[in-house]
């Protein structure tokens, strides 16, 4: 017989359903505690996988990042080192055409000084080769004078040699026009002796 069909007061109650359900109760309420701790639990570890998986993310990334800092460190000091390379070339390329400049100033100077020189020395060259060509032009002048004269000179003393062998006396000889022109003495004076007229075939002969 059960305990709600008997009459009772509203302060009365069931002890026996009180003793059952109180344990129902504990059990549900620690039923339900394991389950909101599994819940819990399970939500902490994905949280904690998430984590870790953010965690493992990040340190790839900074990995990454400390990689490319290395080679971006390793390129700046290459980079740094090929400039000081090239500046340094440079630099001795600015020396270089410097001291290339100065040179050039200087062969210049010594070349516009040679050109000076040299065209001086070629006007010099040719008045001595203008004053050679007239003193050469008065030498050939007299020479050919001086030709002329021996030639007549020889003729004179072939004439006087064919005249002394065919015995013909100094006296009748024929006075050069030269001589008569430009001498009035007799021509017993002019003529002299024999001893005269063989030194004057000696030098015909010679």
């Amino acid at each position: 017989m059960h305990c709600s069909r008997a009459p009772q007061r509203p302060s009365d109650s069931c002890p026996k359903r009180d003793k059952i359900s109180s344990p129902a109760r504990k059990r549900f309420a620690f039923d339900r505690k394991s389950v909101e701790a599994t819940i819990s639990r399970n939500n902490s570890e994905k949280r904690l996988a998430q984590i870790e998986a953010a965690h493992e993310a990040r340190e790839r990334q900074i990995k990454d990042h400390e990689q490319a800092r290395t080679a971006l460190t390793e390129r700046n000091n290459a980079l740094t080192k090929t400039l000081k390379v090239r500046e340094t070339a440079l630099a001795r390329s600015e020396e270089k055409i410097a001291a290339l400049t100065e040179r050039n100033g200087h062969l210049e100077a010594d070349v516009q000084v040679s050109r000076t020189n040299i065209e001086k020395r070629v006007e010099d060259l040719s008045s001595a080769l203008q004053r050679e060509r007239m003193e050469r032009a008065v030498v050939e002048g007299a020479l050919e004078a001086a030709r002329k004269d021996n030639s007549r000179l020889q003729g004179e003393v072939g004439a006087l040699r064919s005249t002394l062998r065919r015995g013909v006396p100094l006296e009748e000889l024929p006075i050069p026009p030269t001589e008569a022109a430009n001498d009035e003495t007799p021509l017993k004076g002019k003529r002299g002796n024999t001893a005269e007229l063989s030194q004057i075939e000696a030098a015909g002969k010679a």
